[in-house]
């Protein structure tokens, strides 16, 4: 069975302050890898920008 690698104590407590001192930059992605990652939504944010249309908001053109 293989072992999952152990992350020295010191070093978890590390991250918190790396990710603080190096602000937005800490979550900087280049464009062509941003292009190929998908975009996953786990929380739902895109459900609330999309509005959605009621069915009286439909547009039926017919004999065009």
């Amino acid at each position: 069975m293989a072992s999952t690698p152990r992350i020295a104590p010191r070093a978890r407590h590390r991250s918190p302050a790396l990710l603080s001192l190096l602000g937005k930059s800490a979550w900087w992605l280049p464009k062509w890898l941003d292009k190929v990652l998908p975009h996953i939504d786990t929380e739902g944010h895109a459900l609330e920008e999309t509005p959605v249309k009621k069915p009286s908001e439909v547009t039926v053109t017919i004999g065009a």
